[in-house]
């Protein structure tokens, strides 16, 4: 060492002695200090972190279990499995069923169809909101079910039975929350050709101009939706067929009147074929369901005519036609609204005798066996109705000639002619010329 490092060392140790008897420490001592305290904070930190990591590798081993409390375990994981493949597989059933109402209400409801071909579709009975040319049956019943399925849930609505209570009727309910017409039963009385129904007019409320809406109110057991388009309205048990007398459309629907008992020619809708369902399910009518009519002239309230009974279907033709019976045309003569209203010579509806696009022979042609035609034609030939004639309308002699004959029940179809019941007679095209194929 230096003599100037011994003094400064001499200095320093001078200082220390000085800073000691202040209670001071030296900056030497502090550094050391500092050092010190630094390593046991990093030791202290590294012990945590070691404690830490064992605590998580602990929690990581698995916990030792009784076998009886594993079994329990493990059977109650299969129960919620079980529980949730239950589940899955109701809702595929109930979208499964939900799938197969809406195809078979698809088979049964015509596609966009223009609203000018159907042969029983009024432009008076047209919502004034719709102004679109075509309608979709299906589309529009899958949005209304949908949209008010919640709320037709909550309301409660009166069951779908067969009764005659007024109180039933009138608890209504708004239209969008109630059941679709498919899925209500029609009233008994009409069903059962009640003299009392027959002949009754469907007024609406004043102001409303729902004419086929009052119809199906009155019809109907409980309140219910339906296509307001649509000519052919299905029931639960019976199906309802709103027909127009006129011929603004290009279908002659036509009575043929006496002698042979009163008749209607009726078009079905341009796409149905004698296999749509609907057809099919009007040409096998029974007593359990029933086809039932109503009638009424251009812009004015619809006429319950009663029950229906298929004679002729001519399938070959297009759109397919029907030759229909008025079941209760015996009761019918004798109400005075619907005489009127199929008298309709001033607006070109016609019965068998008043003048017509086609020769009153040919109407009788496509109705009756070849057997009958002749004395069919010779009997019409020989009293036509005339117009100016009222006694051609005599309710008497209406329900002498339209009555049943002795011992047949009213609800048969019977072919002039035979004793027995037939089934209904199909018209092949080689019978039957069609009078535009004709002209």
């Amino acid at each position: 060492m230096s003599d100037l490092e011994a003094i400064r060392a001499a200095n320093i140790a001078r200082n220390e002695r000085a800073l000691a008897a202040l209670g001071l420490s030296s900056a030497a001592e502090e550094t050391k200090r500092k050092a010190t305290q630094t390593r046991r904070a990093q030791a202290k930190r590294r012990r945590v972190s070691r404690a830490v990591e064992d605590r998580a590798a602990v929690r990581q081993v698995p916990r030792r279990q009784s076998s009886r409390i594993a079994v329990a375990t493990m059977q109650e994981r299969q129960a919620q499995l079980e529980r949730e493949e239950a589940e899955e597989a109701r809702r595929a059933s109930e979208a499964e069923a939900r799938r197969l109402d809406r195809e078979s209400r698809r088979r049964t409801t015509r596609r966009r169809t223009p609203v000018s071909r159907s042969s029983s579709t009024s432009v008076w009975d047209t919502d004034v909101n719709d102004r679109s040319p075509y309608v979709d049956g299906d589309e529009v019943d899958e949005l209304i079910d949908a949209a008010y399925e919640e709320e037709a849930a909550r309301i409660s609505v009166a069951p779908n039975r067969l009764v005659d209570d007024e109180a039933v009727k009138d608890a209504r309910v708004p239209r969008g929350a109630m059941s679709s017409a498919a899925r209500t039963d029609v009233d008994l009385s009409f069903i059962q050709g009640d003299s009392e129904q027959l002949g009754r007019v469907f007024e609406p409320e004043e102001g409303s101009g729902q004419l086929k809406a009052a119809a199906v109110d009155a019809l109907a057991v409980t309140g219910c939706r339906f296509s307001r388009m649509s000519g052919i309205l299905p029931f639960a048990n019976a199906v309802v067929l709103f027909v127009n007398l006129d011929m603004t459309n290009g279908y002659d629907n036509r009575f043929i009147g006496p002698p042979t008992g009163l008749h209607l020619t009726w078009f079905a809708q341009a796409t149905q074929t004698t296999d749509s369902p609907v057809i099919q399910r009007m040409l096998a009518t029974s007593d359990d369901d029933r086809v039932l009519l109503c009638l009424r002239r251009p812009a004015e309230a619809y006429l319950f005519a009663g029950r229906l009974e298929a004679t002729e279907v001519f399938p070959h033709l297009r759109p397919v036609k029907i030759i229909w019976r008025l079941v209760d045309a015996p009761v019918l003569a004798t109400k005075e609204e619907f005489r009127d209203l199929i008298n309709l010579r001033d607006e070109g509806a016609t019965d068998a005798g008043a003048n017509s696009a086609h020769d009153d022979s040919e109407v009788v042609r496509k109705v009756w066996p070849e057997a009958e035609q002749e004395e069919t034609v010779e009997d019409m030939a020989a009293a036509p109705v005339d117009d100016s004639d009222d006694s051609a309308w005599d309710p008497q002699t209406l329900v002498e000639a339209w009555a049943p004959a002795a011992g047949e029940s009213s609800g048969t179809a019977r072919v002039s002619g035979s004793d027995e019941a037939p089934t209904v007679r199909q018209v092949d095209s080689d019978d039957y010329v069609d009078g535009d194929d004709a002209d």
